[in-house]
């Protein structure tokens, strides 16, 4: 391969291709440095710069003492695009499931931040839907909702068929997601939550809040809690 300033393009294009074709299938790892190194005839400065190029992407993930893991790249959300979480995993293709749903009523005076964010007096009443989402079987994250209740009445009546929220919200209620701003942080996973993702206590985590918006007005609060060895996120930035 002739020798450039943008080598590691070159390899990190090259591998990419060999994990989207399954050459490098998920969970295998990749052939050791000195492996790439003379597979594509450059340095190993080169082939590292490549691989945290794909680590940063979510293509694979360094660890130490194993090797360099193949991901599923597929589970990606794109941060440019409007869609649920579970509808994010089922249009990379995978077998979504929910477990342990609840839907439940609130008062407003109940869950103060959601009331100041919904604009709702202390009387009013807040829809709180609780789920953990499996992916091909595993548990995968921690999904809880918040709506004004005005919004979705009777929604407690699709407990046993909610699949995506927002699919709901849109084919029985007529409520269409215009807008969300997500928060994405990162913590560690307390025992609750290692017991619900079956996950070590301490277990790294991904965890969004998002508002959705109908109408320029906060009409969904969305807070997860997701393994972060199973999700990531995608953005594209461009020049202004």
């Amino acid at each position: 391969m002739k020798k450039s300033t943008a080598a590691y393009l070159v390899v990190y294009e090259a591998i990419k291709a060999r994990i989207i074709d399954e050459s490098y299938p998920v969970d295998s790892l990749l052939p050791p440095e000195p492996v790439l190194e003379k597979l594509f005839g450059v340095s190993r400065t080169t082939v590292r710069r490549a691989v945290e190029m794909l680590s940063r992407e979510g293509y694979v993930n360094a660890k130490q003492g194993i090797g360099t893991v193949v991901l599923d790249y597929k589970t990606m959300q794109n941060l440019n695009t409007i869609s649920s979480f579970t509808e994010t995993l089922s249009q990379s293709g995978h077998d979504v499931s929910l477990r342990a749903i609840d839907i439940g009523i609130r008062n407003a005076a109940d869950e103060p931040d959601m009331a100041t964010l919904f604009s709702l007096s202390d009387d009013a009443r807040l829809a709180r839907i609780m789920r953990v989402a499996c992916t091909d079987g595993t548990p995968i994250a921690i999904i809880r909702n918040y709506l004004p209740y005005e919004m979705v009445n009777g929604i407690e009546g699709y407990a046993s068929k909610i699949q995506s929220l927002y699919a709901l919200l849109r084919e029985q209620y007529f409520i269409n997601i215009e807008m969300a701003r997500d928060r994405i942080t990162a913590r560690a996973a307390d025992a609750a939550e290692a017991v619900q993702l079956d996950v070590p206590v301490g277990f790294p985590l991904l965890c969004v809040k998002r508002i959705a918006y109908v109408r320029n007005k906060p009409a969904c609060c969305d807070i997860l809690a997701i393994r972060s060895d199973m999700y990531g996120y995608n953005v594209s930035l461009y020049e202004s």
